[in-house]
C-alpha cells in the first residue's frame, strides 16, 4: 500500500469519526451527550488528622469521574459548596486539570473554619440531632464537543444519639452511725439550645437512708469537660428540697454548655476521628442535722455523653 493511500484512509477515518460525533451531538443534544459520556461516579471527603488545627480543618474532596470520550478531557473550572443544615461551611473553586479516559479521580482541597462549628452544633441539635451534609456544585469541562457542565451532588445524613442519656450509679455517701445517702441514678436530656448555649436538664434520683433525719438539698454544682480537663461549662444552682428518712425522690436541675467552646470540641472531635466523650460531673450541697456538706465533691457523680459522627474518611 502506498503512503498516499494510507494517508487517505487515515483522513477518511478522521472524517467519519468527526462526522459521527457531529451527527451524535446534533441529534442527541450536548446535555444528553454529556450525560452519556461523563459521569461523576463517587465523592469522598478525606481528612488528615495531622493537619487539623484548633482554627482550621483541611479537607480533600475526591471526585471519581468516568470519562467515556475516546480522548482525555479537561476541567476548565467549577465550584463546590459544602453545606450542613443550610449552613455553608466552605465554598471551593475547582482548578483546571486533566481527566484521563476511563475512570479517574480529581482532588480538590478546601479548609473548614472551625469557628463555624458552634453554629453547626446549634443547627444539629435544633434538628433533633440530625444533620444533612451536602456537597453541591458543577464541573465545567472542555471536551471534543465543546464546553459542557456536569453536576456534582453528594449527601450524607448524620444522626447522633446524645440525648436522653441515663446511667445507674448507686453511689453511697456514708455518714457513719447516722446512715447513708444513696444517689441511685442520673439522667440527662436536652432542654433547649440557642446559638450561644446548650441547656441540659439533669435528674438525680436520691434515696435518704439516714436514721430518722431528713435530708435537705440546698444546691448542686456541675462541670462539663472533655478528657484532658478542657472545660465546656460549669456552674452552681440553688435548689430547695426535703427528702424524708427512708424516702426516695428525684430532683431536676439545669446544666449549661457554653457553645463558644464547641470549636475546641470540634478540633478534638476530628483529631479523634469523630468520637468525643463529654463528661458531666455533679455534686450536691446538702444539710444534715444542721451540718452543711458537699456530697461527692472529691469524687463527683459522673455521666458520659458520647458525640459521634461520620462526616469524613481518614487518611492513615
Amino acid at each position: 500500500m502506498s503512503k498516499l493511500s494510507l494517508a487517505l484512509i487515515i483522513v477518511g477515518i478522521i472524517v467519519i469519526a468527526a462526522g459521527g460525533l457531529a451527527y451524535y451531538y446534533m441529534f442527541k443534544g450536548k446535555a444528553e451527550v454529556a450525560k452519556d459520556t461523563v459521569n461523576v461516579v463517587e465523592v469522598k471527603l478525606y481528612v488528615d488528622t495531622k493537619k487539623v488545627t484548633e482554627a482550621k480543618t483541611p479537607i480533600e474532596i475526591h471526585v471519581g469521574i468516568n470519562n467515556e470520550f475516546p480522548v482525555n478531557i479537561k476541567v476548565k473550572s467549577g465550584d463546590l459548596s459544602l453545606i450542613t443544615n443550610d449552613l455553608s461551611l466552605v465554598k471551593i473553586i475547582i482548578p483546571s486539570q486533566e481527566i484521563k479516559r476511563g475512570y479517574s479521580v480529581i482532588v480538590v482541597n478546601a479548609v473548614i473554619d472551625n469557628m463555624l462549628m458552634d453554629e453547626f452544633w446549634y443547627r444539629h441539635l435544633r434538628q433533633g440531632e440530625i444533620t444533612n451534609v451536602k456537597l453541591q456544585g458543577t464541573l465545567i469541562l472542555d471536551t471534543p464537543i465543546g464546553g459542557i457542565e456536569v453536576p456534582i451532588s453528594y449527601s450524607k445524613l448524620l444522626k447522633t444519639n446524645m440525648f436522653p442519656k441515663e446511667q445507674t450509679l448507686n453511689k453511697e455517701y456514708d455518714l457513719g452511725v447516722i446512715g447513708k445517702i444513696i444517689v441511685k441514678s442520673i439522667k440527662m436530656d436536652l432542654a433547649g439550645v440557642t446559638p450561644s448555649e446548650t441547656e441540659i436538664k439533669a435528674y438525680l434520683t436520691i434515696e435518704n437512708k439516714l436514721r430518722n433525719i431528713p435530708l435537705y438539698i440546698n444546691g448542686l454544682v456541675f462541670r462539663l469537660k472533655l478528657p484532658g480537663e478542657v472545660i465546656l461549662g460549669s456552674g452552681e444552682q440553688e435548689y430547695r428540697k426535703l427528702i424524708a428518712p427512708g424516702k426516695t425522690d428525684t430532683i431536676a436541675f439545669n446544666i449549661i454548655l457554653d457553645n463558644s467552646k464547641i470549636p475546641t470540641l470540634w478540633y478534638r472531635h476530628v483529631k479523634n476521628k469523630e468520637t468525643t466523650n463529654i463528661i458531666v460531673e455533679v455534686w450536691l450541697k446538702v444539710k444534715v442535722a444542721e451540718r452543711t456538706i458537699e456530697l461527692f465533691k472529691k469524687h463527683p457523680l459522673t455521666i458520659t455523653i458520647q458525640f459521634r459522627t461520620n462526616m469524613f474518611n481518614y487518611k492513615s
